[in-house]
């Protein structure tokens, strides 16, 4: 029989920080619409443990993720690799991570180091928490369909996946639901620059949704799963509190309506596997090309305004010109050498493994087109990619077609976009040798 035991805490700043995820804006907290939060699920099933750490933030960094995983290993002998530490991505928190593309702009605030002492602090809390109250329960999975929170930001018809795996696991001896833990492909940034307010985004409205559905006590984990290229961007109306509200509300219903079938076992083989992956670097444009593409990318901005475009297509743009800039910037970086540092701390890419008998999850760092979360999906259709595990990559794995495109996401990586192919190929391997 399986124990189980969740946690969450409040990990909202207590002071006006940076809000971090949209360049060329001084953006710093007003107050908060919806607390922040670090949320735990510990599973044992006698013989194995896993935890799963979700915090409501844009990144975790790669050496706090370590240093906390060190720990809970010293503290709890949870090993490392059965540890998966995550940030939901939303872009209405602060800062926890110096981005190097953005190191240029001068309305960017360096990252907080007290906040992150007490980011650490209640994280290593929770766990302590969520071990400390587990107990007897049993777990279902089920596959919810999320369509109408987002699609693919570049063209509502391109790839998507919006059929999102969601983890129940509640008490045995009363049946109330310790925690529900659901994986969705989707950016969650209904929220823009004009939003001052720490949010969790429609994650985190959805989460006082399902309370109220479950109990106050259910501990609800959003995890990213391969969004680099998804967006509510084609579905909202505004960057809105109401827009985040209604998307939560279709994110709420779809996990609600999934789980009326859900059936439980309190049984649960566990096992794990882990490998690398060294990341190949970014062939960069000469500077002067790279400043000739950002003046090609304001033109068009410049065009799509003055023609009058819709909002989606003129923010399109928008992005695009921000991308060309930190290009550009990235450009100079390697041309002085300046980029190794970055390169030694992110192009070891871990790659974890947990597969249950109910699910498999596997965690990669970054953020990941989600074509290559499709095509792990095709071929072990009981299987989910978990983004922004244990650290994150600098930017975005983006396929050659997108990198082709010119698109902004593939501007401002500094991997290249085989990258991708690599990271499928080895998890295949894994996910092979526990077969």
């Amino acid at each position: 029989m399986i124990k189980a035991g969740a946690f969450a805490t409040d990990i909202t700043p207590r002071n006006d920080l940076q809000l971090a995820g949209y360049p060329f804006v001084e953006r710093r907290g007003t107050g908060v619409h919806d607390p922040l939060l670090a949320s735990v699920l510990y599973i044992h099933n006698g013989e194995t443990a896993l935890l799963f750490v979700s915090c409501d933030l844009i990144y975790i960094g790669r050496d706090l993720a370590l240093r906390i995983c060190e720990q809970v290993q010293e503290r709890h002998g949870i090993p490392r690799a059965n540890i998966m530490i995550t940030a939901t991505h939303t872009h209405s928190g602060p800062a926890t991570v110096t981005f190097i593309a953005g190191a240029h702009d001068a309305l960017q605030q360096p990252v907080d180091e007290g906040y992150l002492s007490f980011l650490e602090e209640r994280i290593m809390e929770a766990v302590l928490q969520a071990i400390v109250q587990a107990g007897p329960a049993a777990a279902a999975l089920v596959k919810a369909d999320a369509t109408g929170i987002g699609t693919n930001r570049h063209s509502p018809e391109a790839a998507s996946d919006l059929k999102m795996p969601v983890l129940m696991v509640r008490r045995k001896a009363d049946l109330s639901v310790i925690a529900c833990m659901v994986v969705c492909c989707m950016h969650p940034t209904v929220l823009h620059e004009d939003s001052t307010l720490y949010s969790g985004d429609f994650p985190g409205v959805a989460r006082q949704i399902l309370q109220q559905y479950f109990s106050k006590d259910t501990v609800f984990l959003f995890q990213l799963g391969t969004a680099g290229n998804q967006s509510p961007r084609h579905v909202t109306t505004g960057n809105t509190f109401g827009e985040a509200g209604r998307l939560a509300g279709i994110l709420a219903t779809a996990i609600t309506t999934a789980i009326r079938g859900a059936r439980y076992q309190s049984d649960l083989g566990i096992r794990t596997a882990a490998g690398t992956v060294k990341l190949v670097r970014k062939t960069f444009p000469l500077p002067a090309d790279a400043r000739d593409y950002v003046a090609t990318c304001q033109l068009e901005l410049d065009s799509a305004r003055a023609m009058g475009l819709t909002p989606q297509e003129v923010r399109s743009r928008e992005v695009n010109w921000f991308g060309a800039r930190e290009m550009a910037y990235l450009s100079q970086l390697v041309a002085n050498g300046a980029l190794e540092e970055t390169y030694r701390k992110t192009e070891q890419a871990e790659i974890l493994i947990f597969k249950t008998d109910l699910y498999t999850f596997i965690g990669w760092p970054g953020e990941i087109f989600v074509e290559y979360g499709l095509e792990i999906k095709e071929h072990y259709p009981d299987a989910a990619v978990i983004t922004l595990v244990n650290g994150e990559l600098q930017g975005y794995i983006v396929t050659p077609e997108a990198a082709a495109e010119g698109v902004y996401e593939a501007s401002n990586a500094v991997f290249d976009p085989s990258c991708g192919a690599l990271l499928v190929a080895k998890t295949k391997a894994l996910l092979n040798s526990l077969q």
